[in-house]
Protein backbone atom coordinates (compact mmCIF):
# COMPACT_ATOMS: atom_id res chain seq x y z
CA UNK A 1 0.00 0.00 0.00
CA UNK A 2 1.16 3.55 -0.47
CA UNK A 3 0.40 4.53 2.76
CA UNK A 4 3.58 2.53 3.82
CA UNK A 5 5.93 4.90 2.06
CA UNK A 6 5.04 8.09 3.87
CA UNK A 7 7.16 7.58 6.62
CA UNK A 8 10.09 7.36 4.41
CA UNK A 9 8.69 10.24 2.06
CA UNK A 10 10.10 14.17 2.07
CA UNK A 11 8.62 16.56 0.62
CA UNK A 12 8.70 16.36 -3.10
CA UNK A 13 9.32 12.68 -3.21
CA UNK A 14 7.60 11.49 -6.13
CA UNK A 15 5.78 7.82 -5.97
CA UNK A 16 5.90 6.19 -9.53
CA UNK A 17 2.92 3.06 -10.06
CA UNK A 18 3.02 1.35 -13.26
CA UNK A 19 -0.51 -0.13 -14.23
CA UNK A 20 -2.23 -1.53 -17.46
CA UNK A 21 -3.11 0.92 -19.85
CA UNK A 22 -6.07 0.67 -21.95
CA UNK A 23 -6.50 3.09 -24.85
CA UNK A 24 -9.97 5.29 -24.87
CA UNK A 25 -12.94 3.39 -25.27
CA UNK A 26 -13.37 0.99 -27.97
CA UNK A 27 -14.86 -2.67 -27.78
CA UNK A 28 -11.71 -4.45 -26.57
CA UNK A 29 -11.64 -2.04 -23.52
CA UNK A 30 -15.42 -3.27 -22.46
CA UNK A 31 -13.94 -6.60 -22.94
CA UNK A 32 -10.31 -5.77 -21.21
CA UNK A 33 -13.03 -4.60 -18.55
CA UNK A 34 -14.80 -7.62 -18.02
CA UNK A 35 -11.97 -9.71 -18.18
CA UNK A 36 -10.28 -7.85 -15.65
CA UNK A 37 -12.95 -7.53 -12.92
CA UNK A 38 -13.81 -11.42 -13.76
CA UNK A 39 -10.41 -12.48 -12.89
CA UNK A 40 -8.79 -9.67 -10.47
CA UNK A 41 -12.02 -7.86 -9.37
CA UNK A 42 -10.22 -4.83 -11.16
CA UNK A 43 -11.13 -2.32 -13.53
CA UNK A 44 -9.39 0.12 -15.65
CA UNK A 45 -8.87 3.17 -14.10
CA UNK A 46 -9.45 6.95 -15.56
CA UNK A 47 -7.32 9.57 -14.67
CA UNK A 48 -9.85 11.25 -12.14
CA UNK A 49 -9.98 7.66 -10.34
CA UNK A 50 -6.33 7.97 -10.18
CA UNK A 51 -6.07 11.57 -8.59
CA UNK A 52 -8.89 10.56 -5.90
CA UNK A 53 -6.69 7.34 -4.93
CA UNK A 54 -3.85 9.09 -4.54
CA UNK A 55 -5.80 11.48 -2.44
CA UNK A 56 -7.85 8.78 -0.72
CA UNK A 57 -4.31 7.11 0.51
CA UNK A 58 -3.32 10.83 1.66
CA UNK A 59 -4.24 14.50 0.85
CA UNK A 60 -0.66 15.02 0.85
CA UNK A 61 -0.38 12.98 -2.60
CA UNK A 62 -0.98 15.04 -5.69
CA UNK A 63 -0.91 13.00 -8.92
CA UNK A 64 1.35 14.74 -11.26
CA UNK A 65 0.51 12.99 -14.56
CA UNK A 66 0.11 9.51 -16.52
CA UNK A 67 2.53 8.75 -19.36
CA UNK A 68 1.81 5.95 -21.90
CA UNK A 69 5.16 4.85 -23.90
CA UNK A 70 4.30 4.64 -27.36
CA UNK A 71 3.36 1.01 -28.02
CA UNK A 72 3.35 0.20 -24.54
CA UNK A 73 0.85 -1.58 -22.13
CA UNK A 74 1.56 -0.05 -19.14
CA UNK A 75 1.34 3.72 -17.61
CA UNK A 76 3.35 5.39 -15.34
CA UNK A 77 1.28 7.59 -12.90
CA UNK A 78 3.12 9.67 -11.29
CA UNK A 79 2.28 11.45 -7.53
CA UNK A 80 4.15 13.90 -5.41
CA UNK A 81 4.55 13.84 -1.66
CA UNK A 82 3.66 17.77 -1.13
CA UNK A 83 4.13 18.25 2.40
CA UNK A 84 4.97 16.66 5.62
Amino acid sequence: MIQELIPALKMGAKVLITDIWVPPPTRAVGLMDISMKASNNAREREPQIWASLSSRADRRFQLMGITVPPKASMAIIVAEWTSK
